[in-house]
Formats: C-alpha cells, structure tokens, sequence
C-alpha cells in the first residue's frame, strides 16, 4: 500500500526505503545502515571463508 500511495512500484519503493534508510541525516549523522558498512569497511569485510557440512 505504501509503493501505490507514493505512486512507485514496489521494487521502486524498496529502493526508496533502502535508500533513506542508509542515507546521512541532515545534521551529519550516520544512520545504523552507513555505520554498518563503515565498520565493515574497517574490518576488511566479513570473513570469505565457508565451512563444508562436513567441518
């Protein structure tokens, strides 16, 4: 109901709320999105590394 009462398509409007959600605050705040990946970026991302079933 959201997508039609802006008038965008639900893939538009996932992309929206994606986006706002990530997006700096006015007064340059980070929202938790931006702070996230920061922290990834700082840690070199998540470990690549995958385990098989069987260890």
């Amino acid at each position: 109901m959201r997508a039609a009462a802006n008038g965008r398509s639900t893939e538009a409007e996932v992309r929206a709320v994606l986006t706002e959600a990530v997006a700096p605050e006015p007064d340059g705040d980070l929202k938790s999105g931006s702070l996230l990946a920061e922290i990834g970026r700082d840690c070199q991302g998540p470990d690549q590394r995958v385990m098989s079933a069987a260890g």
